[in-house]
């Protein structure tokens, strides 16, 4: 994967992150590649798909919940989640 000019950071040299992610992506087979691509490409479009789509009355509710949450501090960082046994 070659790094071009615009893949760069804002002072045309790449970033530790950046490296990284690259050295991961090496490491991919080509089906893990293309779910990649598809999900970067999504985020990095102009427009979400979503952005216009009406949440129903529970997701909305689901959603002032959790940002009540999240406010108080209740919350646990994604690296941190456990599976259950179930």
């Amino acid at each position: 994967m070659n790094i071009t000019k615009h893949q760069t950071g804002a002072r045309g040299s790449t970033t530790p992150t950046r490296n990284k992610l690259i050295e991961m992506l090496k490491e991919f087979p080509e089906e893990k590649i293309a779910i990649i691509f598809n999900f970067t490409k999504r985020i990095m479009s102009d427009g979400d798909e979503y952005d216009n789509e009406a949440l129903s009355l529970q997701e909305l509710e689901m959603i002032q919940a959790s940002e009540k949450e999240y406010e108080k501090g209740e919350y646990v960082w994604w690296g941190d989640v456990k599976r259950s046994s179930v």
